[in-house]
Parts: structure tokens; sequence; C-alpha cells
């Protein structure tokens, strides 16, 4: 059924090594090893090896990297159980700040005054709203 077991496809291998395909594809060349430039192609256990010596430095960044990120989720997870529990706790500050606001320079308008500043402003939109009826109906050409 297949060549050998331990063969990895080039796609693979370059994520393992988070490194680009071209990049895979050149070094082994430089070698002496020949393969397409397919990603589905498979590389031997030699080629591996290969590959192995020249780019574990870019495999352990990267394992670096995921662990770091994992640590980082972990810690916002944390944080936001955390916050789950307490907001009951924040409910009952936000009640006692919120009864403590005072409104202040309110002034009380007398009624009458408030109504003619009603009519004002509608007199006002009523002229605004009215349109001139155009004397001529035919076509207006208007200059560019």
């Amino acid at each position: 059924m297949s060549e050998n077991v331990n063969t990895k496809r080039l796609s693979k291998v370059a994520r393992e090594f988070n490194v680009g395909i071209s990049t895979i594809i050149d070094y082994l060349s430089e070698k002496g090893h020949e393969i397409d430039a397919n990603p589905n192609t498979k590389i031997s256990d030699d080629m591996y090896s290969v590959l192995l010596k020249e780019f574990q430095g870019e495999k352990t960044v990267k394992e670096e990297s995921k662990m770091a990120a994992l640590s980082i989720k972990t810690k916002k997870e944390s944080i936001a159980a955390e916050e789950e529990r307490k907001p009951v706790e924040s409910k009952k500050i936000k009640e006692k700040e919120q009864e403590e606001i005072l409104v202040k320079g309110l002034q009380q308008v007398p009624v009458e005054k408030e109504k003619e500043k009603e009519k004002e402003q509608e007199k006002e939109q009523e002229e605004v709203i009215k349109a001139k009826p155009e004397k001529e109906m035919g076509v207006k050409i208007v200059s560019r």
C-alpha cells in the first residue's frame, strides 16, 4: 500500500518547521536531493533528518511561541472566571453610586413661555418647508 510508513508530506513538514515550501525545496536541492515543488510530495526519512538538523531552531521557536500563547490564553480565562464571580459585588457598588447622583441646575420654565417658543419654531419650520412654485414647467437647462 505505502512505500514507507515514516514518510511525510512536504506541506506538513513546512508547517512543522515553520518555513516555506520553497525554502525546504531549495535547501534539499543544495544538499543533493531532488524533489517536486508540489506540497503533496512525500519526503523520505533521510530528507527529513537533513531538514531536522537545519531547521531545528525554527521548530523550537515555533513551539515556544505556541506555549507562550497558551499561557496567555489560560491567564485570560482565569481572569474571566474571576470576573464572573465578582458581578454581585460590582452591582451593589453601582447601585450605591446611582443613589448618590444628584441633579443640579434644574429650573422651572413657565408653561406659557414654552408654548410661545413651540409656536415660533413651528412657524419657522412652515416657512422653510413651503416651496415656491415654478412659473415655467418646461425643461430647465443648467450650465456645467
